[in-house]
């Protein structure tokens, strides 16, 4: 195809996309889409932009979930696309603004990447332009349109034409764009890369049967060397981007629940194409999520392929077959068995949106579709039938105006004041909050940067909450143990987030006890700055960067079972993890308490088992052994100060440091595990 026509397709998907986004060409500077997950894609665009040019090396590192490692993994990277936009950022300094042509870009680019695919398939054009429209425009992207990444599917018809165009022809250069495909695909959205590798898989081993003996090229040893080298060094960067949710797999269990797959699976009235305009929904269908649902254009001409079809037509329809099984998730138990194996697969939790791959299948087959019409309709009969079919897509496509918002592009002062702020950590209040408040604690950080422990990821670390919690009782003791031992250096309140709204003066005044921790106090607009006085608090809580006290294994405390006459104090309490107590633990019953023989200063349990066992524990405290109070530990693993075992303990759990306990009763969840393997107890008190 010439180059003339490929200009003409660039025009007419760039101005199908100008309409299909009203208003947001018009917005780009000032307007986000209207759902919490745009806020959430342009916080992640601007981070990697700027960390990119900065300090690329530490690109996981972002500046929400303080002090958890590899905090960005916990969630989508977007790391190509920011890339991409990184100049445009570094120049003007707008998330919103690069995120918005990012959006947008991605219509277009997936409608070429689609029409590429279709036109080698078919050799039509017309065909080929819807086919890509179809890719490009329909219920599923304008559904996840908030979600940018997963606007990125264009990488899967790309992977599948260099893959096409390999079989048919064996030039490296093909093998290298596929490749080069798969992983743009794994460095753009971490779903469709298992969806897209998965799909391969498949396609691997089915590829090689059907056309082994089909090909004009032969395999040889050196392509065969430089095939897998290429394969080799993709696979390379997929694992240094997969290495940091790995890590936050292994500690943090990354995974959706069997609940959350049944909720997001998709079932057959999603494939169903009369949905939206001009078609009303069948009331029968129950509750459906339109954006699942493919071209009723698309169905019209899918099966007209099956007159046209040629041994490389297998390579969609494949996919979409994979697809389509894979999308009703919980009601196939193929996927549930490969969901209870794949970590990967767990942490994907919307089969549905395998959906997408069978969009891309049914509209490459609908290309060829309509080559076939076009061959069986005199000219007249064709412009009718090419004007209905396209009609139909085009109105199928329509969901109307996109929903923006203004409200982020306003960045409130006292950002901009943290921005020019030397570097710290950063708390900001009320703590416990709705959802959309913690979102903006989450999104600004794009602009200042300082550390914060908020974060709105789909798979938070339970310590973050424990931590909230615990720096929501402000300005109670335990907030300020949270400040001492994470290294706050600052304290925003935002007042009209308070209840009855008090004046600074007002704080100031309820602040007055803890004067002598907070270095300076200000106002910023309608929220105060605190400055804390980091060596008042080393001098007044001195465990603040030192050591969490004498850690302890006592033989001549008693710790017993309270189901069973089991005593394990001589394991438990020898400091050795070479000796193991391994037993039954009914979540529901069980509980291990210790008895320290008098009231002690407690700071920190560290509780030894497994590696494999993540499941927290939880913990109450007594003085008399007849009343309990539950004790708001933060769990961590993620704390420098560990006790110096051999083996380094799994948890280490920490205490306000207010309270003296004689008696820890430690338990478990009822849902956590019914067997349970402990090696040491070790506990650090305030004595030396």
């Amino acid at each position: 195809m010439d180059r003339r026509r490929w200009g003409w397709t660039l025009l007419i998907y760039t101005v199908l996309t100008l309409l299909y986004t009203m208003p947001l060409p018009f917005q780009l500077r000032s307007h986000l889409l209207k759902e919490g997950d745009a806020a959430l894609a342009a916080w992640t665009v601007g981070w990697n932009a700027y960390q990119i040019w900065h300090d690329p090396r530490h690109i996981y590192q972002a500046p929400i979930l303080y002090p958890h490692r590899y905090s960005l993994a916990f969630a989508e990277n977007l790391i190509l696309p920011s890339v991409v936009v990184s100049p445009l950022y570094i120049l003007t300094q707008d998330p919103i603004l690069t995120t918005n042509l990012l959006l947008l870009a991605t219509f277009v680019v997936t409608g070429l990447s689609g029409f590429r695919l279709a036109y080698e398939l078919s050799g039509h054009y017309w065909g080929s332009l819807l086919a890509g429209f179809l890719m490009a425009f329909n219920g599923f992207r304008f559904g996840h349109a908030p979600r940018l990444q997963l606007l990125m599917g264009f990488w899967i018809p790309l992977a599948l034409y260099f893959l096409v165009r390999c079989l048919r022809t064996g030039r490296f250069s093909a093998w290298v764009g596929l490749v080069g495909a798969w992983v743009g695909q794994w460095l753009s959205c971490i779903y469709f890369g298992v969806f897209l590798t998965i799909a391969l898989t498949v396609l691997m081993p089915v590829s090689l049967l059907l056309y082994w003996r089909q090909t004009t090229w032969r395999l040889s040893v050196r392509r065969l060397a430089g095939w897998v080298g290429i394969a080799g060094a993709g696979a390379s960067v997929v694992a240094v981007v997969l290495r940091p949710y790995w890590v936050v797999h292994q500690t943090h269990r990354v995974a959706a629940s069997a609940d959350e797959i049944a909720r997001y699976s998709a079932s057959w009235a999603n494939y169903w194409p009369l949905s939206g305009w001009p078609f009303p929904i069948p009331e029968g269908w129950g509750v459906r999520d339109p954006y699942f649902v493919a071209s009723l254009a698309a169905y019209m001409l899918f099966p007209l392929a099956l007159r046209g079809w040629t041994r490389w037509h297998w390579v969609p329809a494949t996919v979409g077959a994979v697809a389509l099984f894979a999308s009703f998730g919980s009601q196939n138990p193929v996927y549930m068995a490969l969901y209870d194996v794949l970590p990967i697969l767990g942490a994907t939790r919307a089969p549905s949106r395998w959906s997408y791959l069978v969009i891309v299948a049914v509209s490459v087959l609908a290309a060829t579709g309509a080559r076939v019409l076009a061959e069986w309709t005199r000219w007249g009969w064709r412009l009718v039938l090419g004007g209905l079919i396209g009609v139909l897509a085009l109105g199928s496509a329509w969901y109307g105006p996109l929903t923006t918002e203004s409200s982020w592009a306003r960045v409130p002062a006292v950002y901009r004041w943290l921005a020019k702020a030397s570097p710290g950590p950063v708390l900001e209040l009320p703590a416990w909050d709705h959802l959309i408040v913690w979102l903006r604690y989450h999104f600004y950080t794009v602009i200042h940067r300082h550390p914060t422990i908020y974060g709105v990821v789909s798979y938070p670390p339970e310590s973050v909450f424990l931590m909230v919690r615990m720096a929501g009782e402000w300005p109670g003791v335990p907030s300020w143990f949270v400040l001492k031992e994470l290294g706050f250096r600052y304290v925003i309140i935002h007042r009209l987030h308070l209840v009855g709204t008090p004046s600074h003066e007002e704080l100031l005044r309820s602040l007055a006890p803890f004067q002598g921790w907070i270095q300076s106090a200000f106002e910023v607009e309608d929220s105060t700055v605190l400055v804390l006085n980091t060596e008042a608090l080393a001098r007044d809580l001195p465990d603040s960067g030192q050591s969490l006290g004498r850690w302890t294994w006592d033989p001549s405390w008693r710790l017993a079972f309270n189901d069973r006459p089991d005593d394990s104090g001589d394991v438990l309490l020898d400091g050795n993890p070479d000796t193991v107590w391994y037993g039954p633990w009914d979540p529901h019953t069980t509980s291990l308490t210790l008895d320290l023989g008098r009231p002690h200063r407690v700071h920190a349990i560290a509780v030894l088992g497994e590696r494999r066992d993540r499941t927290p524990f939880y913990f109450e405290g007594s003085l008399d052994g007849q009343s309990w109070q539950s004790i708001p530990a933060v769990p961590d693993g993620l704390w420098l100060n560990i006790p110096r075992l051999r083996q380094s303990p799994r948890k280490v759990y920490i205490f306000p440091p207010y309270r003296s306990w004689r008696y820890l009763r430690i338990y478990r969840a009822p849902s956590d595990a019914r067997r349970v393997t402990l090696r040491d107890i070790a506990v650090a008190i305030a004595e030396p």
